[in-house]
């Protein structure tokens, strides 16, 4: 099945995806993403360095499947390493709001070592933002918890 996800902003200032799987009638879903969670998408799609890192705050910290990377250096860094060096693509499968969080379940593609990993590779995005800067994001292979 093939998927498609191209971002719009609507009337209320949300960023939508329409996701196309291309089945037998080429059926479409919205989803509505909170604009910074969209621009983390978007600029990851983008392979847009610069805009990836101005959505993070100073004091900002990832935790990418238990590596933790603290401040907007050391983001910059792993997201140069991890991120665009790699070529990574973002396909949005769902997205939802929990507990003052924003979740993006997506399938990701790129240039990285696969090894361990299983196919397709999907990864939960949890992501925290506070006055408009993302403040936290934990990346953790579907189905496995932040915590773990």
């Amino acid at each position: 099945m093939a998927e498609q996800s191209q971002p719009f902003e609507t009337s209320d200032g949300m960023w939508s995806f329409k996701i196309h799987k291309l089945q037998k009638r080429d059926e479409a879903m919205t989803m509505q993403l909170p604009p910074t969670a969209a621009e983390y998408v978007r600029s990851i799609n983008d392979h847009d360095p610069a805009a990836f890192n101005a959505l993070f705050a100073e004091a900002a910290f990832v935790n990418d499947a238990g590596r933790e990377f603290r401040g907007r250096a050391a983001i910059e860094s792993w997201s140069d390493r991890d991120i665009f060096d790699a070529q990574v693509t973002l396909e949005v499968i769902s997205a939802t709001d929990r507990d003052g969080e924003t979740v993006i379940t997506t399938k990701v593609e790129g240039s990285f070592d696969r090894t361990g990993l299983p196919d397709p590779v999907i990864i939960n995005h949890h992501i925290t933002v506070e006055h408009d800067r993302i403040v936290g994001l934990t990346c953790r292979l579907g189905g496995e918890k932040p915590g773990t």
